[in-house]
């Protein structure tokens, strides 16, 4: 391997090690999204403008996205388009995804099949 060696160009071993840190972000398994598959037929684009306007869980990033700021993820922003609150992120292979934040009235446990 170049560049390990000491000063008389002794060959040294060198050896790959993790910190406690990467280790635990290697154990670590992905948490999978809550994906809604349906939001139904009666889904309009003002319907969610109004939702996430009145959805008091989406103020702090409607607030970020206003101010066009990332605070201190600087792979993770909020920005809104049109009227509609999105998220963008980076994935592991460094492309840009756009995902729709869904206020409350869209949001149900465990059931796909939207409101």
């Amino acid at each position: 391997m170049p560049g390990v060696s000491d000063e008389d160009n002794n060959r040294l071993e060198a050896q790959a090690i993790a910190t406690r840190a990467q280790a635990k972000q290697q154990v670590k398994p992905t948490k999978p999204l809550k994906v809604v598959a349906n939001l139904g037929e009666d889904v309009t684009r003002e319907k969610i403008i109004t939702l996430q306007g009145q959805d008091q869980s989406l103020t702090k990033f409607v607030k970020e996205a206003e101010q066009n700021q990332k605070a201190g993820r600087s792979e993770v922003y909020f920005k809104m388009k049109d009227g509609i609150l999105y998220r963008y992120c980076r994935n592991f292979e460094g492309r840009e995804i756009t995902q729709l934040l869904l206020p409350e009235g869209f949001k149900r446990n465990g059931d796909d099949d939207g409101p």
